[in-house]
């Protein structure tokens, strides 16, 4: 009965050990040699920002084209590392509060749709500050990973259809969602 608890203990042993190992390779990430690497929130965003505007359509209609769906790039802050889990576009026209809208993907290779969602503590506090002529905001999370937003600001080519804006008004902003990498 002994030698049977113990294969139990050790077998339990293995089974942790094994699990840690893989959930410890799962956040490692081979990092492509042509993926985007940036230095910086801004310089993060000024790229989602190109993107954003070299596709067709307004606000939301640019979420789910190609180039605002690829998640590849590393941020690189001093000696950490971060690959990017989400970005989220945060409305401000449209809504009496300001939303953000989440990608539905129910196993499709592109969003099918979004819902949207009150904005978390630290999305309102970019905004305040995005109201007050900041562009860019950041923070850590609770599970060690990293929280960016950047301003959504209007530029000639926003004018056209923003009718009621000027060059430099605020229209929405980014919200990203990055996770620190081993």
């Amino acid at each position: 009965m002994r030698t049977s608890f113990i294969t139990m203990v050790v077998a339990s042993a293995g089974t942790l050990l094994g699990a840690t190992i893989l959930v410890a390779q799962s956040e490692r990430r081979t990092i492509r040699p042509d993926e985007p690497r940036w230095e910086s929130c801004s310089e993060m965003h000024a790229t989602f920002v190109g993107r954003f505007e070299s596709v067709g359509g307004m606000g939301l209609s640019r979420m789910p084209k190609p180039p605002m769906l690829d998640r590849s790039g590393v941020l690189e802050i001093e000696w950490e590392r971060y690959a990017l889990d989400s970005i989220e576009l945060l409305g401000l026209l449209k809504q009496e509060t300001p939303v953000a809208y989440v990608p539905q993907w129910h196993g499709a290779a592109t969003p099918s749709g979004f819902k949207s969602r009150a904005l978390t503590p630290f999305e309102q506090e970019a905004l305040a500050g995005f109201r007050a002529g900041k562009d860019i905001a950041s923070a850590g999370d609770d599970k060690g990973g990293l929280l960016c937003a950047g301003a959504l600001r209007a530029k000639d080519s926003c004018i056209n259809c923003h009718r009621a804006k000027k060059i430099g008004d605020l229209l929405g902003s980014f919200s990203y969602r990055l996770r620190a990498l081993k």
